[in-house]
């Protein structure tokens, strides 16, 4: 490949050379052409002035010649003088032309084959840099091949491996939803035993609080059936219990110790109630007792008069306000305003006693 460029080369500065020397030819050839027939011109008037001086005029005169015979001998030597000294001088200015036109198409002739080898070194070039280029692209399309081949590979085995991690964490996602089944399930059975366990001690406790008003219960019923004095207490006139001023002052003491002992258990009650009612509100059995303990709470007092006129009733007027307040649902409606209003009767002590002197 260097030898047939180096050969190209040469031949490239050959035709250089052989241009430039055509080039120049043919500025010799271009100024011959022109000079060549001056010069003729130049040498045939000259022979006209030699001839027209020598014979002191250039064509014959019909009047000069004695007969045509003559005339045309003369013309005759006119045509051989300008024949023989004409057409030599211009047969040789055509050799001389024709000799350079020879020149200049064979020196053009060379530089046309000189240029054709350059072409066809150029072509040659070409071809050679095309095969090399061909070469080049077909060394990159199989580089291409196989690196699309490799990236195909590889690719298969990224799909595969993907596939497997995928078929992996799905069978991790199995196992992490049973689990979190299993899970889910221990803590719903938890939440149930917990539910249970709690509404079991809700139970226990409002079974508690119940065993304990109905204790208060039987407190002040054992009170009242209690004698003081004559009567049992539950039979002294309202007034009395009020007041405690009826009977010597031991019975009067003994029916203000019983009425003090009912009152607490009364008051003991409600507290009671008012941990049901904060606790246990939906519950039945508190309904029940709300109801219960209201009622009977306003017959003891309507009809013995209990908490009247004491100074110590404020803390029982206070639970019953927070008790009928938390009664807020429609169908607590009528105990809470029986609980309101024996808060209000207890707090202005409306009884006199004038309006309790009937014994019970």
């Amino acid at each position: 490949m260097d030898t047939f460029d180096g050969k190209s080369s040469c031949t490239n500065k050959n035709a250089l050379i052989e241009e430039q020397s055509l080039e120049s030819f043919s500025k010799v050839v271009k100024h011959a052409m022109w000079v060549i027939p001056l010069l003729a011109f130049i040498f045939s008037s000259l022979f006209v002035l030699i001839y027209y001086q020598g014979f002191e005029q250039l064509f014959p005169i019909r009047y000069d010649a004695k007969n045509w015979e003559s005339l045309r001998g003369q013309f005759g030597a006119l045509g051989d003088f300008f024949g023989g000294m004409l057409n030599p001088l211009l047969t040789f200015c055509t050799i001389l032309m024709l000799i350079f036109s020879l020149l200049l198409q064979m020196r053009e002739l060379k530089a046309t084959r000189l240029e054709l080898q350059r072409a066809r070194g150029a072509q040659e070039d070409q071809a050679s840099e095309a095969k090399k280029q061909n070469k080049i692209t077909l060394d990159q399309t199989k580089a291409i091949n196989a690196q699309v081949e490799a990236l195909k590979e590889q690719t298969t085995a990224q799909k595969s491996a993907q596939e497997e991690q995928a078929a992996e964490a799905k069978k991790q996602n199995k196992i992490t939803l049973d689990q979190t089944k299993a899970i889910n399930a221990q803590v719903e059975a938890l939440k149930e035993q917990t539910t249970a366990q709690k509404n079991s001690s809700n139970q226990l406790r409002l079974q508690y609080l119940v065993d304990m008003i109905r204790f208060e219960e039987n407190v002040v019923t054992r009170t009242l059936n209690m004698q003081c004095g004559d009567y049992q207490l539950k039979n002294w006139e309202k007034a009395t219990i009020v007041d405690c001023s009826t009977g010597s002052a031991e019975t009067m003491k003994q029916g203000a110790e019983l009425k003090n002992i009912i009152e607490n258990s009364i008051l003991g009650q409600h507290k009671i109630l008012n941990q049901m009612i904060d606790t246990h509100l939906d519950d039945k059995l508190t309904q029940m007792f709300i109801y219960r303990v209201i009622r009977n709470t306003q017959q003891l007092i309507s009809k013995h008069g209990f908490f009247l006129k004491n100074d110590n009733r404020h803390e029982f007027i206070e639970l019953l306000e927070d008790n009928a307040n938390a009664l807020t649902d429609d169908h607590f409606l009528d105990l809470r305003n029986q609980a309101l209003k024996l808060a209000i009767l207890i707090e202005k002590s409306t009884f006199s006693n004038e309006a309790f002197i009937n014994p019970v």
